[in-house]
């Protein structure tokens, strides 16, 4: 933590004598709970990167020279609500040798981002201090991916777990998201009744979390991330008019067996820097499979929100090695173990041969 900066005037209370001294009273039994080290090089040979004069002078240039007294101050410091926090803040270095733009500082408020630089497109890679947590994101989305929800879900409560229990984190996204039961061709023939969408309502409603189905419909923000009415239309669409009953589309989207699903759709984002194919929709069913945008030497990369995993596949054993028991062990049961309760998953062993194309990463 490098504290909380300001950088206009809060209020227009002058400095007292005594602010610096009872910050340092403040923050010197707390800095450790946080983990807010002093990092300047200055201090650090005395201080051995802990407290409290960097601390101090953090205030000094933030809080108290804009008008805020070292106890307003130091609650906004051990304010983790995520509520009113975006990312604002990205540094970042360019590593040839890993082909990515890895985060060396981030900052969350309010704004927009400001003081990033990319380099080449190339993915953005964030990790700890001691290298066990690795996450990427693509430079175009990372503002809506990398929340300070996430961050403190995955970085900051890792270390400092009664952050999470004072401010629990609400995700907007899940390890995987569910996006229903596509069906292209009429199934019976049925009339529309007036009361379907209500009666949809009323089913999907209990449900849509135990299946990780969310909105993420651009017609409807407000409900990104909940129900219903982007599932109330997926039914209209390939439900109801190709003539299932709510029932029959309910008790397929419910249908997580393995049998008579492959994989027939992959959407992919071709990244140059990475040379691979990385995955961002799978579908799984019947008929052929569907590859949009991809590049056909390149392999596979496999990476679920929230996940410490790299997946790869070999690009021409892809519907081979990415069934849906396998994507059912590996992803959708890790977070919802009813699933594979209800629907064992069955996944054979690689051979040596086979394993060596289709590798699992530890991060």
């Amino acid at each position: 933590m490098l504290g909380t900066m300001f950088k206009t005037i809060q209020t227009a209370r002058a400095p007292k004598e005594s602010d610096l001294i009872n910050f340092y009273i403040a923050i010197e039994p707390a800095y450790r709970s946080i983990n807010w080290f002093a990092l300047s090089q200055n201090l650090l040979h005395e201080e051995g990167e802990e407290c409290c004069r960097y601390q101090v002078s953090v205030y000094r240039r933030y809080g108290q020279k804009l008008g805020l007294s070292p106890p307003v101050y130091f609650a906004t410091i051990l304010d983790f609500a995520g509520s009113d926090k975006k990312l604002n803040l990205l540094t970042v270095k360019y590593i040839k040798n890993l082909c990515c733009n890895v985060i060396t500082s981030i900052g969350f408020g309010k704004g927009t981002l400001s003081n990033h630089t990319f380099r080449h497109r190339a993915m953005t890679l964030l990790m700890d201090s001691e290298h066990k947590r690795f996450h990427f994101f693509d430079p175009d989305t990372i503002v809506q991916m990398l929340t300070f929800d996430w961050f403190k879900y995955n970085y900051i409560c890792h270390e400092q777990p009664w952050v999470c229990d004072l401010y629990p984190v609400k995700l907007e996204y899940a390890v995987f998201c569910y996006m229903g039961v596509y069906i292209h061709s009429r199934q019976a023939v049925r009339d529309v009744e007036d009361v379907d969408y209500a009666r949809f309502f009323s089913l999907i409603m209990p449900i849509y979390k135990v299946i990780n189905w969310f909105s993420f419909s651009e017609a409807y923000p407000e409900e990104r991330g909940t129900c219903c009415r982007n599932q109330i239309g997926i039914y209209k669409k390939f439900g109801q008019d190709v003539g299932l009953s709510l029932n029959s589309y309910i008790n397929k989207v419910l249908d997580f067996s393995s049998q008579n699903n492959v994989l027939n759709l992959v959407k992919v984002k071709y990244n140059k820097n990475l040379c691979a194919n990385v995955i961002s929709v799978v579908g799984f069913g019947k008929g052929p499979l569907s590859r949009e945008t991809v590049k056909h030497d390149a392999v596979f990369i496999l990476n679920p929100n929230s996940k410490k995993k790299l997946f790869l596949f070999a690009h021409n054993r892809l519907r081979e090695q990415l069934t849906f028991s396998w994507f059912k062990q590996h992803i959708v049961c890790e977070e919802q173990p009813w699933i594979c309760n209800d629907f064992p998953a069955t996944v054979r062993n690689l051979t040596s041969d086979e394993n060596s194309k289709s590798k699992q990463v530890e991060l």
